[in-house]
């Protein structure tokens, strides 16, 4: 099955039970950043909560606002030490850091995970979301002005929106919002944007359109899954992307899968098995994506985007290498003279939305 960091977990595929692609949930809660009292709710910078941490990344992609949270200064990914600070006793303790930035509800969902490592990515996945939530709420409320640096998380109490997991194991953001989140190690990503309403304004009832991202590891340690997540055509295509490696370009395709997955799940709430779609990268940051579910759930879906970067961090600072219209920088090589120890990953976001007809009105 998915599971939350979108990445191999067994080699069985699909689809979103346990993904964290989201809709919201037309819930009235307030929303994430809203406060009562600004100097009660003064901002968290999350670099002062804890030197380990820091927000990697933030980028507007076309699906909508991508952050980033990392462990900084980490030498070894999978360790399990980078986790220690989450051990089952010490997130119980009340003055724990993580209990000022995250909701009591996500506190004890992170606990009921079975070891540290798992607890460090869930915590550190709706830290993301939330910075990538306020960030766009507060953009929406200066007009559209970017001026935040996203570093900041304020204080969260149980009077705030919780993002749990819905029926379906998507986590349930504040009504007015989609989003997704991914996390792989020691590093959390969340992609947020507004929720599409109908003709009157209004949010719709069901969702029409859904967003999904996902990460993966440029680099496996595990032998290669191309036979087991791409089909016969994809795998005759392979290398065929600029500035990317034949065995690259497997997870690049996997990642891109993730995404779409997560982005359509909302929209059909079904499984969709690796050989049930095939997506094309391309050198300059798109994708093709070719759909043929068994029970044609695909036919009643319209426009679908998908969009791919590699992003490459040296344990204190990222760099997103990315399509740029005017400069035409390419989207997936390593940079001239790039160490060969530095951590890269592929970053992948999707919109998946339901064809005109199928639309509430």
């Amino acid at each position: 099955p998915l599971t939350e960091e979108g990445s191999v977990r067994g080699l069985h595929a699909r689809a979103a039970e346990n993904s964290d692609s989201v809709t919201n949930t037309n819930v009235t809660a307030k929303a994430v950043g809203d406060t009562v009292d600004d100097e009660k709710h003064a901002a968290l910078n999350v670099n002062e909560i804890e030197p380990n941490w820091e927000n990697a990344f933030t980028l507007d992609l076309p699906e909508g606002r991508c952050v980033g949270v990392r462990l900084a200064d980490d030498s070894c990914p999978a360790s399990s030490d980078e986790f220690e600070q989450f051990a089952f006793d010490s997130v119980s303790d009340p003055d724990h850091w993580v209990r000022r930035c995250l909701h009591p509800y996500e506190i004890d969902r992170g606990l009921t995970l079975s070891c540290d490592a798992a607890r460090g990515s869930f915590f550190l996945g709706r830290m993301a979301i939330r910075m990538a939530l306020l960030s766009v709420e507060k953009e929406k409320e200066e007009g559209g002005q970017r001026r935040y640096t996203h570093a900041f998380l304020p204080p969260v109490g149980e009077s705030d929106h919780a993002i749990v997991r819905d029926e379906h194991g998507r986590p349930a953001l504040p009504s007015g919002y989609l989003g997704s989140i991914s996390h792989k190690t020691n590093t959390g990503v969340a992609l947020v944007c507004p929720s599409d309403r109908d003709r009157g304004g209004k949010e719709a009832e069901t969702p029409t359109r859904g967003i999904g991202v996902d990460i993966e590891w440029t680099r496996s340690r595990h032998r290669s899954v191309a036979r087991r997540v791409l089909t016969k055509a994809e795998l005759a295509e392979l290398g065929k992307v600029e500035g990317v490696t034949t065995d690259e370009e497997v997870l690049l395709r996997f990642s891109l899968k993730e995404s779409v997955y997560k982005a359509m799940h909302p929209l059909i709430n079904q499984y969709v098995g690796f050989q049930e779609a095939e997506i094309a990268p391309r050198s300059d940051g798109t994708a093709d994506v070719r759909l043929f579910l068994k029970n044609g759930a695909h036919e009643r879906l319209g426009t679908i985007t998908a969009h791919w970067r590699r992003v490459m961090m040296d344990g204190t600072a990222c760099a997103s290498y990315g399509r740029d219209g005017e400069k035409g920088e390419r989207i997936g090589e390593r940079t001239e003279g790039e160490a060969p120890d530095t951590e890269a990953f592929f970053l992948s976001s999707a919109s998946v939305c339901l064809r005109d007809d199928d639309r509430e009105i």
